[in-house]
């Protein structure tokens, strides 16, 4: 089976994915014979470590971490983690997140392991809002949302989302990303019929960027797709270097 575009390559070690290639097909062409091309072509771009597809689990029941991976060819098995995420909000942000993602991922790896089921990586991930001091999470109820949407209009904030990946092997890359996100002042009537759609419900700071909420957002700065709920770019990288370990 052939593996996925974005893992080819991975056997030429630590740094690959940043580094440009020092020759292209063309020139190769240029130089040597058609059959001769052709085997080179083969062993700069075929995968020898994977001969399959890498088994990936996404440790979260989130839509749009879904789709992010799938618009970049990678369709994980969706097994939603099933820790409480009750961690000390007095941690840092960035580390709050990092350190859930990792127990999300933890408790997913022990349950594939003791059913027996077969992946190489686990990813875990959560995202969180960080204004004024305090770490914002998922509403509780409408009127939690629509309070949080009011702290939020016409300032600044960070959104944070932490990564976790486990490996079949135990081993363990986590990070977690910043972005900054700066609302425009909004009318509390717009902010209520907003809430009132119900796409709220479930959202890290009670908004998605990618959603209606979109038209809320003045600038932002740092990763778009960080404040959607993945770090796609990051992701890729790390794990590209898990499955190499």
């Amino acid at each position: 089976m052939r593996s996925n575009w974005l893992f080819v390559g991975a056997e030429e070690g630590e740094g690959a994915w940043d580094r440009k290639k020092d020759h292209n097909i063309d020139d190769m062409e240029d130089e040597e014979s058609g059959s001769e091309s052709r085997k080179k072509r083969q062993r700069s771009y075929s995968l020898s470590k994977f001969d399959r597809l890498p088994i990936i689990v996404l440790a979260s029941g989130s839509s749009n971490r879904l789709k992010l991976l799938q618009k970049v060819g990678i369709n994980p098995i969706v097994e939603p983690s099933d820790f409480p995420e009750n961690l000390s909000k007095h941690l840092p942000p960035g580390e709050f997140a990092q350190e859930t993602a990792l127990r999300k991922a933890q408790e997913v790896v022990t349950r594939f392991q003791e059913g027996g089921t077969t992946f190489d990586v686990v990813i875990g991930c959560d995202t969180i809002i960080y204004f004024d001091g305090l770490i914002l999470g998922k509403p509780r109820d409408e009127d939690d949302a629509f309070d949080t949407l009011k702290r939020l209009n016409g300032q600044k904030h960070s959104v944070y989302t932490g990564v976790a990946l486990i490996s079949a092997k135990e081993k363990v890359e986590k990070f977690f990303e910043e972005t900054i996100v700066e609302f425009g002042d909004i009318p509390e009537e717009i902010l209520r019929a907003y809430v009132d759609t119900g796409e709220p419900m479930g959202r890290a700071g009670s908004y998605g960027i990618q959603g209606k909420a979109g038209v809320f957002v003045k600038s932002i700065a740092g990763c778009f797709n960080n404040v959607v709920g993945l770090p796609i770019y990051e992701v890729v990288k790390r794990l590209r270097t898990i499955l190499r370990k």
